[in-house]
């Protein structure tokens, strides 16, 4: 499983803990609409499409900045000893 990959599942366990989830995501050293676009994924369960439209930017900008953001609520969760 590449690295993006086991992230996101790492994340989701997470997401059994919304209010845990929520607090990392507001700790985490990420511009608001980053944080907002984690928060559509792994809270609101939004689709791709549905948080590049909502946010005005295309699907692609949305991909690349969830990927960054996602990297760096990991490394924050890690640090928190919160996931492996």
């Amino acid at each position: 499983m590449g690295d993006h990959l086991a992230r996101k599942h790492d994340i989701r366990r997470l997401e059994e803990d919304p209010d845990t989830l929520k607090l990392l995501i507001g700790q985490c050293a990420i511009r608001e609409e980053d944080a907002r676009i984690l928060y559509m994924v792994h809270v609101e369960q939004h689709d791709q499409y549905y948080i590049a439209d909502t946010l005005g930017m295309s699907v692609q900008n949305m991909r690349k900045r969830y990927t960054v953001a996602l990297k760096k609520l990991h490394a924050l969760a890690q640090i928190r000893h919160l996931i492996r």
